[in-house]
């Protein structure tokens, strides 16, 4: 097996709920543009619980929190 770095492990119920708690200003000092990017977000963490950890609005979000 080639291996060229660590595994880095996300703790996603912790990203979500701080995702949950980001307030639209907050959200654009870290990165993302649009309040709807962020409405969407939290809309799709409320309604399945799921939430795509490798999408470029949320890899933002998860490098700076």
């Amino acid at each position: 097996m080639d291996v060229t770095g660590a595994q880095v492990f996300i703790n996603e119920e912790d990203i979500k709920q701080k995702i949950l708690a980001l307030t639209p200003e907050e959200a654009r000092k870290l990165g993302v543009k649009h309040r709807s990017t962020l409405k969407r977000m939290k809309d799709r963490i409320k309604e399945n619980g799921k939430i795509n950890t490798k999408t470029k609005q949320v890899e933002k979000l998860v490098n700076t929190i």
